[in-house]
């Protein structure tokens, strides 16, 4: 029993990560295309999700401080609400400035979810198995982004998108629940030196883990090239794509595959670097095909490689962020990793808001595919440190 990753506890914490990503999808998927609908210039999606990113990164070191020293549970709680909030609003105030707003607070409520649901996952992971367990919690983001672009682009009725906030608001609603289920979850005991060593750390850094930001470098370049997709919906629409939800699909299946497969071998490998970077040479090729597309043919294909590629760095540098960090300071590591990764966000959605009034959308992905490149040939000097480190 306590050697079983899919224990109860993992199971509920699981269930509320679909829950935070499948509502978070709702809005990466629809809005824009609310936008659109609302006749607001593609700027005005960059600027929201960049200045939620910016939120998310602000957020994420209290996030972490809070979660481990007043509980993981409230935090969790916080951040769900904060998103359902946010998904009403959509209905209540569908003017630029406000939507703009709207996603700068979700930002923070994103970011309290997602520093704390690592930090639970971490927690109630049996010690041996925490590198396939983590593996297998980025399965929680795979269904969640199929379910959540499928199930949002169909709750769509017309120019009528209040079933898709009032529905992601549900889901956030439920999340919060399960979140209380985790208020007697304690964090584990400080030994007397290491909580003298914490106080003694000032600045950021008694915020954040320096342990884990390396990998955060590394993540922050995947996730300035990840924010490119947050435009595939209006591409896909401009370039005569007849299933938009299809690639959203293909690529969760192939994530999810690949995560499966490697989830039975990650605890036995002692070099996660190739497969990091066979996962991003599959991601840079799907900034290829996107660059190149003319139909359904290569916008599907890279639906696919970005799924696998995706699911094979997922499962090497999830493990890696949280690899050297003691298990008193999860919540400061899983903060540092959420920080750099909302920062790269920030960065690439607004950049590519702008490239994307300017040069058009096929461009920014010709321009995205460097920086799989870059976080290559990086990954080959931060992760050769801690390639072997035991969890």
């Amino acid at each position: 029993m306590h050697n079983n990753i899919w224990n109860r506890r993992f199971l509920r914490i699981f269930t509320a990560a679909i829950l935070l990503q499948m509502g978070n999808q709702f809005i990466m998927t629809v809005l824009p295309l609310y936008l659109d609908g609302l006749n607001f210039a593609p700027s005005v999606l960059g600027m929201g999700h960049a200045l939620s990113a910016m939120a998310a990164m602000a957020g994420a070191p209290l996030a972490g401080a809070l979660a481990d020293r007043k509980g993981k549970s409230l935090v969790l709680c916080s951040g769900f609400l904060i998103m359902a909030a946010g998904m009403v609003g959509f209905i209540a105030l569908p003017m630029a400035l406000p939507i703009i707003v709207i996603r700068l607070v979700q930002g923070f409520g994103i970011s309290a979810g997602s520093v704390s649901q690592t930090a639970i996952a971490t927690d109630v992971l049996p010690q041996e198995k925490v590198k396939s367990g983590l593996s297998y919690f980025g399965i929680a983001g795979t269904i969640a982004g199929a379910a959540g672009s499928f199930v949002g682009l169909r709750l769509i009725f017309g120019e009528n998108y209040a079933p898709v906030w009032l529905g992601g608001a549900l889901l956030f609603g439920v999340g919060a629940i399960l979140g209380l289920t985790f208020r007697g979850t304690k964090a584990p005991a400080v030994p007397e030196q290491a909580e003298n060593e914490h106080t003694r750390q000032r600045g950021l850094w008694a915020l954040l883990e320096k342990s884990a930001f390396l990998p955060g470098v590394v993540q922050l370049l995947l996730m300035a090239a990840g924010s490119a997709y947050a435009y595939l919906p209006t591409y896909g629409v401009e370039t005569g794509v007849r299933d938009i939800s299809l690639l959203f699909t293909l690529q969760a299946a192939a994530f999810l595959l690949a995560t499966l497969l490697l989830g039975k071998i990650i605890d036995r490998l002692s070099d996660l670097r190739l497969l990091f970077v066979a996962g991003l040479l599959l991601s840079g090729l799907a900034f290829v095909c996107l660059f190149f597309m003319g139909g359904d043919i290569l916008f599907y294909a890279a639906g696919i490689l970005n799924g696998f590629g995706g699911g094979i760095s997922n499962a090497a540098i999830g493990p890696i962020s949280m690899s050297r960090a003691p298990a008193e300071r999860r919540g400061a590591a899983a903060a540092t990793y959420s920080c750099m990764g909302s920062l790269g966000y920030s960065l690439g959605s607004f950049l590519w808001g702008l490239a994307a009034g300017s040069l058009g959308y096929r461009n920014i992905y010709g321009i995205a595919v460097l920086l799989p490149i870059v976080a290559l040939f990086l990954s080959m000097f931060v992760f050769r440190p801690i390639h072997s480190k035991k969890i």
